[in-house]
């Protein structure tokens, strides 16, 4: 249920112009679009003229606002992705009167700290990105920083050297229509005495999951649970035809090449599958059906199919015991890793509690409904702060890593001439 409290309006801005249609385009636009719907907020969306959001947006109640040409209201949230930190106030321009706030959402890493790294390492001395860490795990503190998942977090307090925080503020993404999640009593209860056992996997066929889809190749292989396996692979992409003839080479489970499949239609094929093997937002789209989805490490096998790390053997999780929401980036798991097989078994043995397990925690976590409460709790923290003390946050964070940046970036320029 959404909360509603604002006695007086507010107001919010989203700030992601973009012409092309993206991931993040999408997520800032279904927040926007979330928030149109409690009392006392008046959302906003700065896009172009021709963005793509403004074109096809659905929601009458969002107020689009040109980006050549605007005017933030006073004592605004402005909501904007973080790697836009260290240009917000060229871009935004506000008097010294205006109390606007700002929050920076972590969606993408390595976009904000790219600009201080040259050839993948962090070159200048290390006290200068621990006196900007400083002020990076103050303005996280104080809810101005917020991070998508753990891997955004992890990137930024390693690269700048802070101490983690386990009270961190996590803004998961949402994903999908919450309309899709499968009901409770549709599941399905039990798999334990079928003959027939199937698994899914689910993602676009590119060369970053080439490595992920060839361990389940040999997980399938070594499989001995007594049933008939069989693997529905759906996804398209560069490695398609790369995969389909690596899937010819298995012969002890059976695969079954779908190509791209997408809405009613792809909902049916999840539910008449057993078991997701997924990583990334396609783990959530399975679990939304009331399927268990295992999630692997990318990297257990080499090109020639031999394991690489046999301390690593015992590298798969249950969605639902991932933590930190990072199911882009699988590897930050609580205890629990299991081999593969014994994995499987687990599942078999207890299977309506693993799907709920699964199911549960993607409602919990990701769905539009936990994903807008959190930001919301953003959005307050955010008031919550002085203007005052959060521009002199802001501004001294910039300060400190202006000449960094402009450093890099000459260095950057040298070496491409």
């Amino acid at each position: 249920m959404r909360q509603e409290f604002y006695a007086m309006t507010k107001n919010v801005y989203f700030y992601y112009p973009s012409r092309r249609v993206g991931g993040a385009q999408l997520l800032f636009y279904r927040c926007a679009d979330w928030l149109t719907q409690v009392n006392g907020l008046k959302i906003f969306y700065i896009d172009y003229v021709d963005g793509y959001i403004k074109s096809h947006q659905e929601n009458s109640n969002i107020i689009f606002v040109n980006k050549s040409s605007y005017k933030i209201l006073d004592n605004a949230i402005i909501i904007l992705p973080l790697s836009l930190l260290m240009t917000y106030k060229k871009i935004f321009d506000l008097s010294a009167q205006n109390k606007a706030r700002f929050l920076f959402w972590s969606i993408e890493p390595y976009n904000f700290t790219w600009a201080f790294i040259l050839n993948g390492k962090f070159i200048l001395p290390k006290i200068v990105y621990k006196k900007a860490g400083i002020k990076i795990e103050r303005l996280s503190r104080l809810g101005i920083i917020r991070y998508m998942d753990y891997h955004n977090y992890h990137s930024m307090y390693s690269s700048f050297h802070i101490k983690e925080d386990p009270e961190v503020n996590y803004m998961p993404i949402p994903f999908g229509d919450d309309n899709r999640f499968i009901s409770y009593h549709e599941r399905k209860n039990d798999i334990i005495d079928q003959q027939v056992l199937s698994f899914l996997w689910l993602s676009r066929l590119m060369n970053e999951k080439i490595q992920l889809i060839i361990n389940l190749f040999h997980e399938l292989d070594n499989l001995k649970l007594g049933k008939k396996i069989v693997l529905h692979i759906v996804g398209d992409g560069d490695c398609e035809e790369l995969i389909r003839k690596e899937a010819l080479s298995h012969d002890n489970f059976t695969t079954i090449m779908h190509g791209r499949v997408l809405g009613n239609e792809l909902d049916t094929l999840i539910d008449s599958i057993d078991i997701g093997v997924a990583v990334g937002t396609s783990s959530l789209e399975i679990a939304k059906r009331f399927k268990p989805v295992i999630i692997g490490n990318p990297s257990l096998y080499n090109e020639l199919g031999n394991r690489m790390d046999e301390t690593h053997s015992k590298e798969y999780i249950l969605l639902s015991q991932e933590i930190g929401f990072s199911v882009s980036h699988p590897g930050h798991y609580i205890s629990g890793q299991l081999p593969f097989e014994d994995l499987c078994k687990a599942i078999i043995s207890d299977y309506e509690r693993k799907a709920y397990e699964c199911w549960q925690y993607v409602k919990d976590n990701h769905s539009m409904e936990s994903v807008g409460n959190r930001l919301l709790e953003g959005i307050n923290q955010c008031y919550s702060v002085d203007h005052i003390v959060m521009k002199k946050e802001l501004e001294s964070l910039t300060q400190r890593l202006w000449l960094p940046m402009k450093v890099i970036s000459v260095l950057r320029r040298c070496l491409q001439h």
